[in-house]
């Protein structure tokens, strides 16, 4: 990947773009607006990016993970799990 791509995608996002909500154990989770995300990688990839759910699993918690993958340029793949 170029440099410069990489510096646009580690960017740092606006304070507007950045959310919170109310996670386990009475714990404030961050995190980033997905249509913020959308837009930088638009923005830097032209379009040339996928996301797939690969899986959705609910926890004894009752807490929902989901894991997904990103895609990149087709030559970059990155899993995440999330709640």
């Amino acid at each position: 990947m170029e440099k410069s791509v990489r510096k646009a995608l580690e960017a740092r996002f606006p304070d507007e773009a950045v959310k919170s909500r109310h996670g386990s154990f009475g714990k404030q989770l961050n995190y980033f607006d997905g249509t913020a995300v959308v837009a930088r990688l638009n923005d830097v990839l032209d379009g040339e990016w996928s996301f797939v759910v690969v899986e959705i699993r609910e926890l004894p918690t009752g807490e929902i993970l989901v894991l997904g993958r990103l895609t990149v340029l087709v030559q970059i793949t990155k899993e995440g799990i999330g709640t």
